[in-house]
């Protein structure tokens, strides 16, 4: 595979051939991985994968042609810039069709690889999975399996120019060690998940992954549906980060322009509790979005989204922000090939005063979810409707008490984030674009037997 100044020399031979009148955009990207996932002290499977390719966008005379390829070999790259050409010939016009140009705005320099990540031995990231699963074995006698435990990482690198002007490239890295738990008492039996992930391999903690999946299988023995009744909510970090996720996916102004958003002519409203504030920043190296360019090659940078519980704005790429005479915020983002689209590339809410255990002892009478389920089908971003799936552990006068499952929590999106009483302090950093706090609802809906 090319080193960087061969990915660079090739996005510079794409960009020369554009002629007059013609703008192009050009993303390479490479990236490796591994996967090894354990069972019975056995490689279940192991899978190493190596990945390249280039997207092309040309833009002329309004119309935009893309073409992609899995490849970056000269000559194919070649044929795919002329696809490029050819597509764009057969486009519609579009008057707000526009390339990303440079802003001024400065780059933040971030570390977001480890060599040993790709340079560890194959064997020993085997050991890692074996170990974690012989670990999570030993540690509570209650774990009666461990269906799978697994090691995998991640490497890749990324360049992005244009005619414009764009020239940077990035790279990054992490490493994720998990296992899932089949815990058991008497007849009863549950489930759990959990995991570590790091982006420096001797970050990586097998402990921490292990005590994650016993507890969330242990604490649900026992777990019951109950009576249907309103009650205060506490979402755990990582369902916080869900929840989190879905509701700014309304703040995309692709969504916005749709349609297809509850914050739609919202901006400077109230549309949270004064509790919460908002924040993206995918400068924050401690997100595995992390990134010191945005998918167009923007400078990344702090976006702050909602504060003190008032919409300050909305999430633009080059093309949305062009639609209604804004700037980009930097949050172009791509899935595979194609358009890129805006949205939230590392979104967090700023911490509260207070740390799980004393917001769980302020509260009489809730329950603490642990997990939810259906997220994808169970909210509505146009309406806000939220109904999902849950199963967590019921608060008594300050005290964790029975664990429940098999009950639904429902609400809208509008009024969870006008209920919110409480954010705690503990932020925590999960492979997805948002981290968690304890989070508290005043009230939702708790539908059981």
């Amino acid at each position: 595979m090319p080193n960087h100044k061969e990915l660079e020399d090739i996005a510079k031979a794409i960009i020369a051939s554009a002629s007059e009148g013609e703008e192009i955009e050009v993303v390479l990207g490479r990236s490796t991985s591994t996967e090894v996932v354990v069972y019975k002290g056995e490689i279940e499977s192991l899978t190493q994968s190596t990945e390249e390719g280039v997207t092309v966008r040309v833009l002329r005379d309004g119309r935009v042609g893309y073409s992609t390829l899995g490849s970056l070999d000269q000559k194919l790259v070649e044929s795919c810039v002329k696809s490029a050409r050819e597509n764009c010939s057969y486009a519609s016009f579009d008057p707000h069709a526009i390339l990303a140009k440079p802003d001024g705005h400065p780059y933040v320099e971030l570390d977001l690889t480890d060599p040993e990540v790709s340079q560890t031995p194959v064997s020993e990231k085997i050991a890692l999975a074996l170990e974690l699963e012989k670990l999570t074995l030993e540690s509570d006698s209650r774990i009666v399996e461990v269906p799978s435990s697994s090691y995998s990482d991640y490497v890749g690198e990324s360049l992005v120019a244009s005619t414009t002007g764009i020239l940077r490239h990035s790279e990054r890295s992490y490493a994720i060690a998990s296992a899932m738990t089949v815990a058991r008492s008497g007849e009863d039996t549950h489930t759990g998940y959990g995991y570590s992930a790091s982006r420096k391999l001797r970050d990586l903690s097998l402990e921490e992954a292990a005590q994650d999946a016993i507890y969330r299988a242990v604490r649900l023995l026992g777990a019951k549906p109950v009576k249907s009744r309103s009650l205060t909510v506490v979402f755990e970090p990582r369902v916080a980060a869900t929840f989190l996720a879905v509701a700014t996916a309304g703040l995309s102004a692709d969504a916005i322009q749709r349609n297809r958003s509850i914050f739609l002519g919202r901006d400077g409203e109230q549309v949270a509790s004064s509790l919460v504030t908002v924040i993206d920043d995918p400068t924050d190296s401690r997100f595995q979005s992390a990134s010191s360019t945005d998918a167009e090659g923007l400078a990344s940078r702090q976006n702050v989204l909602i504060e003190d519980g008032v919409l300050k704005g909305y999430l633009y790429d080059s093309y949305s922000a062009n639609r209604v005479g804004r700037s980009s915020t930097a949050n172009a983002t791509r899935s595979g090939s194609g358009a890129p689209t805006p949205s939230a590339r590392a979104v967090f809410l700023a911490p509260g005063p207070k740390d799980a255990s004393s917001i769980i002892e302020g509260l009489e009478d809730g329950v603490v979810i642990q997990s939810i389920s259906g997220v994808h089908s169970g909210v509505n971003q146009v309406s806000g409707d939220f109904s999902v799936g849950a199963e967590g552990v019921l608060i008594r006068n300050g005290s964790l008490a029975e664990a429940v499952k098999g009950v639904t929590i429902s609400s809208t999106l509008q009024r969870m984030l006008l209920g919110i009483v409480e954010v705690g302090s503990d932020t925590k950093f999960y492979p997805s674009i948002a981290a968690g706090n304890t989070v508290v609802i005043s009230e939702m809906s708790l539908s059981g037997k």
